[in-house]
């Protein structure tokens, strides 16, 4: 069978993900689903901030061996609940039950940022960043397109290149932003192009 778990941390409530790794080194045949996750303590309305640490956690989580990410909560009302437990939580959805609507919170834009381009199936690829301040993902999807994933939690925007069998292109991830650039496998030169990322980043 497969091996699910929860967000992983240390004592002082620090991310551990070598642990996913150290599970996958001791037991090679077990696929890691990450299946309990959230942001708990409200609903946290319009917090970046949520978004950045999903963000991270998925990039971290797919890069030591992880082969699902399930949110905990897709729609929750405007209290985080409800809950009989009195647990609140955030989600990616939010129904302001006083106000009649309903708030897509920008960790729905950024959960899209993987959801809509990684196909079931995908395999990882090794990715490396040069810069300290980028956190990277890429993927290679069954139809042969490369998705690769550069979230920037810094106060400084940073220039960088995708380099690919030799093809180059530049880009610039904006402070506090996830950029998606998709193309097709062997030359991203000519077919890199970013997805929609209006509402994806802090005003």
């Amino acid at each position: 069978g497969d091996a699910r778990y929860d967000w992983w941390a240390d004592a002082n409530d620090h991310a551990v993900f070598d642990n996913v790794k150290l599970v996958h080194e001791l037991c090679p045949k077990k696929g890691l689903w990450v299946t309990e996750v959230c942001q708990e303590l409200g609903s946290h309305l319009g917090d970046w901030a949520v978004a950045e640490r999903y963000a991270e956690t998925i990039i971290k989580d797919f890069n030591n061996w992880c082969e699902a990410f399930v949110d905990w909560n897709l729609i929750l009302d405007h209290e985080g609940g409800p809950n009989h437990r009195k647990n609140q939580c955030s989600a990616p959805i939010i129904v302001d039950v006083p106000k009649d609507r309903v708030i897509f919170q920008p960790s729905f834009f950024y959960i899209g940022h993987f959801a809509r381009h990684i196909q079931p199936g995908a395999v990882r690829i090794l990715s490396s960043a040069s810069r300290k301040s980028l956190e990277t993902l890429a993927v290679e999807n069954p139809d042969g397109t490369i998705v690769v994933n550069v979230l920037n939690e810094t106060e400084q925007t940073t220039n960088f290149c995708l380099s690919y069998k030799g093809k180059i292109v530049r880009w610039a991830s904006e402070s506090h932003s996830l950029v998606t650039l998709v193309f097709q496998g062997g030359d991203p030169a000519s077919k890199a192009k970013p997805m929609d990322t209006s509402g994806a980043g802090p005003a």
